[in-house]
């Protein structure tokens, strides 16, 4: 059977104000109707069913979860350990009801434009990995060289045409420098790691059981024993920890208008255009309003700038400056009235 697991546990500090602790960014609505969580379960339900959907995330966000998702199957962890400690739990907890398993693991983040294009790559990843019983991921082709991602080396050049078994991964290189990345993107081998996996569960327990045994001996152990197990894990990621040590992995090339949603930055290019509500500009151009709550907003001569609005709050800043959002939380947690909009 094939299951949808979902990573769901980030706290989503790079969006404040709009993200809080009690609320962070997976469950709001930044790009349309529906929060960026159920847009992952909803990209993927034609492939696989609510009943085969299991959503890893925080004890603190179960709830919101279960509101957001209702039928789905939550694992509430007790503190975060990266991604690693959350695939296993997974594949844990699938394998006590299905040992025979495919899991698809996707982050809960991530936006898509071409969602009958994604089906269509994810449905072909899906059977290559049954059939051939390898783990396999989704590549995405770059658009621009993009030093915030990891990436992804096709074995060979012929990756630039999609294939039904996609082709093996040679190497995974972490976020390059500026020069690095615009020769990768020029050679037509390297692709965007989007964190999507296509896992046979005999294989991805076969690969923690080497690598990462103490991760598998964690999640696998008693309900008492869990938590402390847990919490003493060392938090690694799935690519550092398990895919990066793999020597048997392929990789299908995805081109669906794919974006990562990781910064205020990639908020703005994903609403271009819209026009937003409460606003009056003045000789204005290239400035982005996200959020629909608040105050209105009015201004004289600007350009190039990004303005978060809530309620309570108001966050201005250039879109380059998008990464220094969780700094800005930080600082905001030293003082008494700064923690109550946190």
């Amino acid at each position: 059977m094939n299951w949808l697991v979902i990573l769901a546990g980030g706290r989503g500090e790079r969006f404040w104000p709009l993200s809080r602790a009690a609320r962070p960014k997976q469950f709001l609505r930044l790009l349309g109707p529906r929060s960026l969580l159920q847009e992952t379960a909803d990209r993927v339900a034609p492939l696989i069913d609510r009943a085969h959907t299991v959503v890893v995330t925080g004890e603190a966000y179960a709830a919101l979860v279960e509101e957001q998702l209702p039928g789905s199957w939550v694992l509430a962890e007790p503190v975060g350990r990266n991604t690693a400690a959350s695939i296993a739990w997974a594949a844990a907890a699938i394998r006590s009801r299905d040992p025979e398993a495919l899991l698809v693991v996707l982050p809960s983040d991530h936006a898509v434009g071409d969602s009958a294009g994604f089906q269509e790559v994810l449905s072909a990843a899906m059977a290559s990995a049954q059939r051939r019983q390898r783990m396999t991921l989704l590549g995405v082709r770059p658009t621009r060289p993009e030093t915030g991602f990891g990436y992804i080396e096709a074995e060979t050049a012929t990756a630039r045409a999609a294939r039904a078994d996609g082709v093996a991964v040679a190497a995974f290189v972490e976020k390059p420098s500026r020069e690095r990345a615009e020769a990768m993107v020029a050679s037509g081998r390297f692709y965007w790691n989007a964190g999507m996996f296509i896992l046979p569960l005999s294989e991805v327990w076969a690969a923690f059981s080497r690598w990462l045994p103490d991760t598998l001996a964690a999640v696998s152990g008693t309900s008492e024993e869990f938590a402390w197990r847990f919490a003493a894990l060392s938090p690694v990621s799935f690519d550092v920890g398990i895919m990066e040590r793999a020597t048997a992995v392929d990789m299908l090339p995805l081109d669906v208008g794919w974006d990562d949603v990781g910064s205020f930055e990639a908020v703005a290019r994903l609403l271009m255009g819209r026009d937003p509500a409460r606003v009056v500009w003045d000789r204005v151009h290239d400035v982005t309003v996200i959020g629909d709550e608040g105050p209105w907003i009015a201004g004289i001569g600007l350009s190039h700038l990004v303005v978060v609005r809530t309620p309570d709050a108001v966050l201005i800043l250039p879109p380059e400056e998008s990464q220094a959002v969780r700094a800005l939380v930080h600082q905001l947690q030293e003082t008494e009235e700064g923690t109550r909009l946190i």
